[in-house]
């Protein structure tokens, strides 16, 4: 069983683990680091996995850069000195309106570089606006 495993935490998820970037956890499988991780860290439970134990489907972890999915999954074997790194998907956003008129005077639009999605008739554009002073 490996005792220094590093868990890289993203900073979305670092409120459950008094801010900390980096721990050190062991374990001799990514999910028994897991599982470390989540013993000092009761309410990180719920946002890696779901009620049925799985890891949750918005959560990616890599096992030195690589992908568990690709390799054993949570059965993954690690050594000292490996990494263990949560990345949470991220998705959101919402369609750009034409225009808006945010405050007196002044009004803003969708960058033209925004609005096109990653293909043709994509609804899953992302928006980024900049002011003007039309």
């Amino acid at each position: 069983m490996a005792e220094k495993v590093i868990v890289h935490v993203p900073t979305v998820l670092r409120g459950h683990v008094e801010d900390q970037a980096k721990l050190q956890v062991g374990g001799g499988t990514v999910g028994e680091v897991l599982t470390g991780l989540m013993d000092q860290h009761p309410t990180l439970r719920g946002r890696l996995f779901d009620d049925k134990g799985e890891l949750n489907r918005f959560i990616n972890v890599y096992l030195n850069d690589e992908d568990i999915r690709f390799l054993d999954n949570l059965d993954s074997a690690v050594k000292d000195g490996d990494a263990v790194t949560i990345v949470p998907a991220i998705a959101g956003g919402r369609e750009c309106a034409k225009d808006v008129a945010p405050g007196r005077g002044s009004r803003t639009r969708p960058s033209p570089t925004a609005m096109s999605g990653k293909h043709p008739g994509d609804k899953h554009k992302s928006c980024i606006w900049i002011a003007t002073n039309d």
